[in-house]
């Protein structure tokens, strides 16, 4: 069974990342961070982070990760918007993050708050998109024409923590032996709390105790 960590909203949060991408680094465990190309490019300097190349893996999360609607599921790239305007965004954050990031980034593509209409799918391919990431409970099929790689468990919300017990992560991925799908679980530094990261530090040693491996975007791409 594959596996794969996604970290979103890098951008924000210096100090609580970095805690985030140590711990990855003490375990020698692979990490998946969709970063925020505006919020990036007014934080890093070109080649940050490229000391961990091997253990991290840059993609775009939208391009200011800003809420456009005001009713309804919160949505950046909301239906009302144009696709050349959207897809205007999705270059520009692409090359923004090919630029910050040269030896980490990967053409994959995760909205902000899960969402993205699926009439904006055709501008993510013409951008050089490769992957679509979003949660399996966000939508009820997957987009067309793009590799879907979804995340299946959350381990934090900014609503309520949720503690699950490390059994039952290590169960679910046990049953899904076989499976084609990879199991993904997302995380969010900035809501990360001391028992969070105690939590997470616990897990990754119990992946290391069964061999358990964490897979880069790039692959995992078909």
């Amino acid at each position: 069974m594959k596996v794969f960590f996604r970290n979103d909203d890098l951008g924000w949060d210096r100090e609580r990342f970095q805690k985030l991408l140590n711990l990855f680094a003490s375990h020698h465990t692979k990490l998946n961070v969709a970063a925020i190309p505006t919020s990036c490019l007014e934080l890093y300097l070109p080649k940050t982070f490229a000391e961990y190349q091997g253990l991290l893996q840059i993609h775009t999360h939208g391009y200011a990760h800003v809420n456009r609607i005001q009713i309804g599921k919160r949505c950046e790239f909301d239906e009302t918007r144009s696709c050349e305007e959207v897809e205007k965004e999705m270059q520009a954050g692409k090359t923004i993050l090919e630029k910050l990031f040269p030896n980490l980034y990967f053409p994959a593509f995760t909205p902000p708050w899960n969402n993205l209409p699926d009439k904006f799918v055709p501008a993510l391919l013409k951008t050089g998109y490769k992957i679509l990431s979003r949660s399996d409970v966000s939508h009820t099929t997957p987009a067309l024409d793009i590799q879907n790689l979804d995340v299946s468990l959350s381990l934090h919300s900014s609503k309520r923590k949720l503690y699950i017990p490390h059994t039952f992560i290590l169960d679910e991925i046990k049953k899904r032996e076989g499976s084609l799908q990879p199991y993904g679980i997302l995380l969010h530094h900035a809501m990360m709390d001391d028992l969070d990261f105690s939590f997470l530090d616990l897990l990754l040693k119990k992946f290391q105790e069964r061999r358990i491996t964490a897979y880069f975007f790039s692959e995992l791409q078909t």
